[in-house]
């Protein structure tokens, strides 16, 4: 019986192993790699291109709102007000007043009708200067006050 098995295991190899044929299997050769030539980069021109007029600078999230002075506050309120803070807690908008005021500017906290306080660090009536200061404040406290805003007092 022992003899029957490995002849049929005998004969199962060798036929599996005619039927393969024995050519070598070729590849085409892969092309040569195209050479590519770079071209120097074209001069950069020397006109200086022009800069947007101030009213348009990009990137001011503007909104209009009714503001009046806080209590405790002097002056009037300008028609165009960089805020760099917005809270319902006045301890917390006196405490970034006193932040502002100490790295120089002339804050003030305006009073919306909801009870919002805001700081502001600019004032004016002029909407290309506020626009251009919310980008310079953005700029000397990219992380602090990226998220700084033009307020349009009506």
């Amino acid at each position: 019986m022992m003899n029957k098995a490995l002849l049929i295991l005998c004969i199962g190899a060798l036929t599996f192993s005619s039927c393969k044929s024995h050519k070598p299997t070729s590849r085409p050769a892969p092309p040569p790699p195209a050479v590519v030539r770079e071209e120097p980069a074209p001069p950069a021109p020397s006109v200086t291109a022009p800069q947007p007029p101030a009213a348009t600078v990009p990137n001011v999230v503007s909104r209009s709102e009714n503001v009046v002075m806080a209590a405790g506050e002097s002056g009037a309120v300008q028609r165009f007000n960089v805020i760099v803070g917005s809270f319902q807690n006045f301890n917390n908008a006196q405490a970034l007043k006193t932040k502002m005021t100490n790295r120089g500017y002339n804050v003030k906290l305006l009073q919306n009708p909801q009870g919002m306080y805001r700081v502001c660090v600019f004032s004016s009536n002029n909407e290309g200067e506020a626009r251009n200061q919310v980008n310079r404040v953005r700029t000397a406290y990219p992380d602090e006050f990226q998220d700084a805003w033009l307020l349009i007092a009506q």
